[in-house]
């Protein structure tokens, strides 16, 4: 049997007006089931957190992998481009890869004293404080307008 339909059954039997001692043993025998159900399902779900943890750890060793080789990429890219620039190079040209400047200039802004940049420079970013709303809602004892308070029940697997 399925845990929901167990749990069907675990309710049909307590709702009965039957005879006391057979009720109380199969509710028994149906929670017994029940409890079986719930460790299975509690030794899956252990599986499942020990193989997401191993992904993560690799998804954390590929990351750094790949930021590396990034680097790695950006450093010689620059070193080519460097050594093109000392040399008053506009093209490179070879076998099997050209390296040729493009037409023109680009600008790029680069900040190196941000307290010194004027407030108009500035973007704002408008972010809701959930903190400050549950501390209102408390206070006020009802809900700040356009927000709800949702009430949950964790449940912890030991």
């Amino acid at each position: 049997m399925r845990l929901y339909e167990l749990t069907n059954e675990w309710l049909r039997l307590r709702s009965l007006d039957e005879d006391e001692e057979t009720t109380a043993e199969d509710l028994a025998l149906v929670q017994a089931d029940i409890l079986q159900k719930a460790q299975n399902v509690g030794a899956v779900l252990a599986e499942m957190s020990r193989t997401a943890d191993a992904i993560r750890a690799e998804e954390k060793r590929l990351a750094s992998k790949r930021k590396a080789i990034e680097n790695r990429h950006e450093y010689l890219f620059e070193y080519v481009k460097a050594q093109m620039l000392v040399m008053g190079l506009e093209e490179l040209r070879g076998p099997n890869f050209s390296w040729k400047f493009a037409k023109g200039e680009t600008k790029s802004v680069v900040v190196t004293d941000e307290t010194l940049i004027p407030d108009e420079f500035f973007r704002l970013r408008r972010e809701v404080d959930k903190s400050a709303i549950h501390k209102a809602s408390d206070e006020l004892g009802e809900c700040v307008p356009g927000t709800a308070m949702k009430v949950s029940r964790s449940l912890r697997i030991t």
